[in-house]
């Protein structure tokens, strides 16, 4: 499953109530636990299941 962000990251954080840095943070482990990977055309979902069951 792809998606593509459809704001830049600054734009998200504050939507989301945060500053950049912690969305930065959270996405790196995401990426670490292996449940997604960047692109250069957006996000990939790598493993959804782990997703619901960390």
């Amino acid at each position: 499953m792809t998606f593509n962000l459809p704001m830049s990251k600054k734009e998200l954080a504050a939507y989301l109530g945060t500053i950049p840095a912690t969305l930065s943070r959270n996405l790196s482990k995401l990426e670490e636990k292996q449940i997604i990977s960047s692109s250069i055309k957006g996000k990939i979902v790598l493993n959804i299941t782990k997703i619901d069951n960390p």
